[in-house]
């Protein structure tokens, strides 16, 4: 009987993880009482390893943020060639069932990273704080459903940093 409030949580969360379609206005209430897991994770975990081969990156680890609404969102950092990066993204693969996908990389305004930074959880925010503040760089968005990636590319460095977001 001791163990059942720590048991009711761990119950809501299943129950959250096991359905299907959670409308905006539940998302919006359940991200407000349950804050989102924050786990490690590596780059050769979310792209295939042919991508993380042809990415030249090796052993690049970065941070998940689980929702309990099943929204997921990883951030890594690395160096790799700024072209090689930008033609590999877009090549990745898409849904064909997808309302909307690129095939290549389009830059978007850096005023971008700060509107999208204002919709997500304090949590996220920072968790991902070198990709949110990052300044003197060019900034990539590219939809790959059902996958969202935004590139920070540095303009002085190789340094890349990556945002995959689960749009499901």
């Amino acid at each position: 009987m001791k163990n059942i409030p720590f048991v009711i949580p761990f119950l809501l969360l299943f129950i959250l993880g096991s359905c299907k379609h959670i409308d905006r206005q539940n998302k919006e209430v359940v991200q407000q009482h349950l804050p989102p897991l924050i786990v490690s994770t590596t780059l050769a975990d979310t792209l295939s390893p042919e991508i993380v081969r042809q990415l030249q990156t090796v052993n690049v680890t970065g941070l998940k943020v689980k929702y309990a609404t099943g929204q997921h969102v990883s951030y890594f950092e690395y160096d790799a060639d700024r072209n090689t990066v930008l033609k590999v993204i877009s090549n990745l693969p898409f849904s064909r069932h997808s309302p909307r996908a690129d095939t290549t990389c389009r830059i978007i305004p850096n005023e971008s990273i700060q509107m999208l930074r204002s919709m997500v959880s304090i949590e996220e925010q920072e968790t991902g704080i070198v990709f949110w503040e990052a300044s003197d760089a060019d900034v990539y968005e590219c939809l790959k459903a059902p996958f969202r990636h935004i590139l920070v590319m540095r303009k002085n460095s190789h340094r890349i940093l990556h945002r995959i977001e689960y749009t499901g």
